[in-house]
Order: structure tokens, then C-alpha cells, then sequence
């Protein structure tokens, strides 16, 4: 609304036909439950057991049980979350996972992501971003959302846009030959090994790292990041590859580092920040 200064609000909603409602309490008991399992391999076995009552509906909301006590999940971002539970190599790791799941369960969540916007008198435009989707990444998820729109908190417009899977990956150079007849960078659906630099960790520059990327069919990415200085060596990631983009995060000591990059053709690069110090770079690396 060009000529008009105030603050714009664009409101995104899941579907909610997309959701299914279950029972609140039996569900986070039974992650509690899973939690108090003092073994990994027990606690996998558990949640195989949970992914199974899940697909006979034994968790869902009854007619009769009240709003306050039910909560509404989307069925695939829920076994995708177990999955990653699941996966995890040692038991901090799958009850850290426990933890954030049923915080997200136990806290009521509407499905709405807001963005405001001031807008100076006499701008033509105001440019909206949203994340809908998992909580490490927040890609957005198939399925349909709506836009909501307003102006100064008075509703004006509403947009719908749908998200669809894609079942096939695109092909070309970035998928499997580079153009000067060099190696090619493995496809992120097998393990690769690359070796390359951080730009800084804790008092070191251009610090030589090694990257051991083991994708998963779910798209979780687990593996290995070597940092080649004093008081580093190898530490366990985790995170998620999406077609040519991953995102994956690593722990040393006080500090996490969150990293996200993208593959061209043999490299892999992209940049990192560290909490809470935060430290910002850019790291890069070559397949070998």
C-alpha cells in the first residue's frame, strides 16, 4: 500500500487438515519413559515399540478428551523426529533429543510463524521471510500454508502456496562430473571423506580440518568433524542434508558450532558460527 509508512504483519499457517491430534499426557509420558531406559540399545528398541503404537493410532486424541489435553502434530515430522532419536550414537545424545521433543509437545504451539515489518511512508514494497518445518533447519515442509496479511494490525489480504515433495534429485554438473574432467564430488546419499580448513577456532587461523559426512536415507546427517590442532581432534556431528545444501552442528568443549554449507562440484563450503562466543568464519573443504 504505497504511500502509507506503518508496520505490515505476514502471518503463515500449516494446513491443518495436515495435523492429527493426540493425547498430550500419554504421549510425553511415554517419552518420559523412554528416557529412564539406561541403555541405548534398550531405548531404540523402545522406540520402535512407540513408532509401532504410532501407526496403529494408539496415541490419538479420544472424542471426549479436552483441547487443553490434546496437541497437534503432523504425523512425518513426528517419526522423523523419533527417527533422529533413533539414530543418535550414544545416549546423552538420543535423551537430549528426548528433551527437545517433549518441550515441543509439552509447550502448546499453533503452527504459525510471524514476521513484522516497519515500513517507511512512501515505500512500494516489504519483503517477508518464514520458516516452517523441522527444528534444526526449518525448511519448509510439503504441504499447504496460508499468508495472512496486515496493515497496522487491520487484516487486508491472504495468499495460499503449496509446498510439494520432490521425489527425484535434479542432475547436471553439481550432481556428478565437474567441467574441467577433475574428481567428482561424491553425491551427499553416500559417505564422503574431505579434507580442507576452518578460517578460526579458539586462538587458531586457517585451522586444517577433515570432514566425515555420513548422510542418511532420512536425510539426518551424522559423522565426524576432525579439527587438526591442539586440544580439538574428533568430535561427533549431527545434522541434515537438503539436495546440495547441509547444515550440521559440532560441540568443543563450552562452545557449539553450528555449520552450513553447500557442494559445488568437489568442494564443500560454506560458513559456521560458534555460540556463545559468537565467533563467525568460513570453512572449506575438497573430496578425496
Amino acid at each position: 500500500m504505497p504511500g502509507h509508512g506503518g508496520w505490515f504483519l505476514a502471518s503463515w499457517d500449516e494446513a491443518p487438515a495436515e495435523r492429527q491430534e493426540f493425547d498430550r499426557a500419554r504421549l510425553l509420558a511415554a517419552l518420559d519413559a523412554l528416557r529412564e531406559l539406561p541403555e541405548i540399545e534398550g531405548l531404540r528398541s523402545g522406540l520402535a515399540d512407540l513408532q509401532a503404537a504410532l501407526g496403529r493410532g494408539s496415541f490419538l486424541a479420544v472424542a471426549e478428551l479436552p483441547s487443553e489435553a490434546r496437541v497437534a502434530l503432523r504425523p512425518g515430522v513426528l517419526r522423523a523426529e523419533l527417527c533422529q532419536v533413533s539414530e543418535a550414537y550414544t545416549q546423552e545424545r538420543a535423551r537430549h533429543y528426548l528433551r527437545r521433543l517433549r518441550g515441543g509437545i509439552a509447550r502448546p504451539h499453533s503452527g504459525a510463524v510471524n514476521d513484522i515489518k516497519t515500513v517507511p511512508q512512501g515505500s512500494r514494497t516489504a519483503t517477508f521471510s518464514g520458516r516452517v518445518g523441522n527444528s534444526a533447519g526449518g525448511a519448509f515442509l510439503p504441504g499447504t500454508y496460508t499468508v495472512n496479511f496486515y496493515l497496522n494490525g487491520r487484516y487486508f489480504a491472504q495468499r495460499k502456496f503449496q509446498v510439494m515433495a520432490s521425489a527425484t534429485r535434479p542432475s547436471g554438473p553439481a550432481f556428478g562430473m565437474t567441467s574441467g574432467g577433475g574428481p567428482a564430488f561424491p553425491a551427499l546419499d553416500t559417505p564422503v571423506l574431505a579434507h580442507g580448513q576452518m578460517s578460526s577456532i579458539g586462538r587458531y587461523s586457517n585451522a586444517p580440518i577433515e570432514l566425515r559426512l555420513r548422510p542418511q536415507p532420512n536425510g539426518f546427517l551424522h559423522g565426524e568433524l576432525v579439527v587438526h590442532e591442539p586440544g580439538y581432534g574428533v568430535t561427533q556431528l549431527e545434522g541434515f542434508v537438503r539436495g546440495e545444501q547441509l547444515q550440521f552442528q559440532v560441540p568443543y568443549g563450552s562452545e557449539t558450532f553450528f555449520f552450513e554449507g553447500r557442494r559445488y562440484s568437489d568442494r564443500l563450503s560454506g560458513t559456521f558460527q560458534a555460540t556463545p562466543s559468537g565467533t563467525r568464519g568460513t570453512w572449506t573443504t575438497m573430496a578425496n
